[in-house]
């Protein structure tokens, strides 16, 4: 495996439920996909509250998957330039996340995407140019965000979801149960649970297919 300089950002409104769920499943499934060691997966709000901890409902979904410590010890950050610099790869769950990156940091439009809109982009088959790309790029992270910002555009119908996941997203977002009415916390999470997990397998398929 080898080590990589940028990691992944996951950012939704509060930092207290639909990120900090995604930043759980990715940091145990996403470097494997990548093939990368120690990758770096973080997240933050765009409107936190200072000390607010991970949401009831979280913390016992994470139970059965070894998540107690981490459920314990999250505690909702705010975005920032700091972390967004950090970043290779951005995934909100709102196109209103996805424009707070680009207010704070507007360099950082071309690696942030919605977690819906990437998992989308990555369902397209990769041309031979998108493979040059990944081979030439040393850090797989910043290549899969720039094989994505490629594609803006190209999204079409995107892969299809459970009926539950359709029920909690709008276009390019993922719902928030804490203030959209009508979202179910559970449709909510096994939603973020359904797109990374379709995350993660689209970019190992991606990153086998690219020689280094």
């Amino acid at each position: 495996m080898s080590i990589v300089s940028t990691g992944v950002l996951a950012v939704c409104r509060a930092n207290v439920c639909r990120s900090p769920l995604a930043e759980f499943r990715l940091q145990h499934e996403l470097p494997a996909a990548f093939g990368v060691e120690g990758l770096r997966v973080d997240s933050a709000g765009t409107e936190t509250v200072s000390g607010a901890k991970i949401c009831a409902e979280v913390y016992r979904r994470l139970m059965p998957a070894d998540g107690a410590a981490f459920a314990a010890k999250h505690v909702a950050a705010q975005l920032d330039a700091q972390r967004i610099d950090d970043a290779g790869l951005i995934l909100t769950m709102t196109t209103a996340a996805r424009g707070s990156v680009g207010a704070i940091t507007p360099s950082a439009r071309a690696k942030t995407f919605t977690l819906v809109e990437a998992v989308g982009l990555l369902s397209l088959e990769p041309s031979v140019a998108e493979l040059d790309v990944l081979a030439a790029t040393a850090d797989p992270v910043a290549a899969v965000a720039a094989v994505l910002n490629g594609r803006r555009g190209l999204l079409g119908d995107g892969p299809k979801f459970s009926r539950s996941t359709r029920r909690v997203t709008d276009g390019l977002d993922v719902l928030d149960a804490h203030t959209d009415r009508g979202a179910r916390h559970g449709d909510v999470l096994q939603a973020v649970d359904e797109l990374t997990a379709v995350l993660v397998r689209d970019i190992g398929v991606l990153t086998a297919l690219t020689p280094r």
